[in-house]
């Protein structure tokens, strides 16, 4: 086998082990390919491993429908639009029978900024919806993979983005 191919496949399997936890994440040669062709090295750190935040705890499951807080200090936002909410946090969809919250924070394997990797990476979180007139429905949502949104009634609720740290603020749509 071709000594640069050889190079690269043990990169490769660098990358894999590191993001199986096989050992502390360390920088690692790789190796790109310019125009000409000729493989030349770039140092780049290995793909982060997966980090979690720790858990929150969730509502005991309730048989029938959850109820929709509500109140002066509750939160409340129009359909369709983009918001943000922190961990723990929930928003009432003005107009809608709906509450949304931001239930847990469960990875992060994104490929930091500046920072080249072979896999871009997913970030992972719950959320649960809930509405007076049915149970409530948690659900993992991605940045990166599939699912990136759910069904709840007649509404999507999509995950939009989520920023980086150990406790990532989620941004989200109910359409």
């Amino acid at each position: 086998m071709n000594r640069s191919w050889s190079a690269l496949l043990v990169a490769v399997a660098a990358v894999a082990l590191g993001a199986c936890g096989a050992g502390a994440p360390s920088p690692m040669s790789t190796f790109s390919v310019e125009p000409q062709g000729t493989p030349s090295p770039v140092e780049v750190p290995a793909v982060p491993t997966e980090t979690a935040a720790p858990p929150v705890p969730a509502a005991p499951p309730a048989p029938g429908a959850a109820p929709v807080p509500e109140g002066p200090g509750g939160r409340s936002v129009p359909l369709g639009q983009v918001f943000q909410l922190r961990l723990g946090e929930m928003v009432r969809i003005s107009g809608e029978d709906l509450v949304v919250t931001y239930l847990q924070f469960l990875s992060d394997t994104r490929c930091s900024p500046g920072v080249r990797c072979v896999v871009a990476g997913n970030a992972r979180i719950s959320v649960t919806v809930a509405s007076d007139t049915h149970p409530p429905a948690t659900f993992v949502l991605n940045t990166d993979q599939t699912p990136r949104s759910a069904r709840y009634q007649d509404r999507t609720v999509e995950f939009v983005g989520l920023t980086r740290g150990n406790q990532p603020t989620a941004s989200f749509r109910v359409d």
